[in-house]
């Protein structure tokens, strides 16, 4: 009786527990809400942002105004999860461009680092380096009661 015990006991404590187990992967951010931009940089030039605001839909859309305007259709968009950070997708329909780049959400806070200016590239980098053709942009999420 005591061998079964034993050998039950010693199978118990070398299975994997929940800590042994692979961490579960996290998709990419959720950008869907509206957001005030904070700061903007492009080239290692910090720019004014007076009232910016981008609203990200859940149908994949962005709009772009300012505080207190209506916001109208700017294009699509799409976040994807990597290994690094999330790749970040847009394709502005008003003038026929496509930028992409990386983002991630840290609480109501969203970064966005994209190449603009016929630059094809993914940025890989949160940074805007000096003479780079990279906007790096900070955004702040607006709470409904704002």
């Amino acid at each position: 009786m005591h061998t079964v015990q034993l050998v039950s006991l010693a199978l118990a404590l070398v299975a994997p527990g929940p800590k042994d187990r692979a961490p579960k992967e996290s998709g990419p951010p959720n950008l869907v809400g509206v957001w005030v931009c904070e700061s903007l940089t492009y080239g290692g030039r910090l720019c004014p942002v007076p009232d910016l605001v981008w609203e990200f839909t859940a149908e994949g859309r962005v709009k772009l105004g300012r505080m207190g305007t209506a916001r109208g259709e700017d294009g699509a968009y799409k976040v994807t999860a990597g290994k690094g950070p999330a790749g970040f997708d847009w394709d502005t329909e008003d003038v026929g461009a496509q930028y992409w780049g990386i983002c991630k959400v840290e609480g109501d806070l969203l970064t966005l680092a994209y190449a603009v200016g016929g630059v094809n590239d993914r940025a890989t980098k949160f940074e805007s380096p000096a003479g780079s053709k990279v906007q790096l942009m900070t955004f702040r999420r607006v709470k409904p009661d704002e």
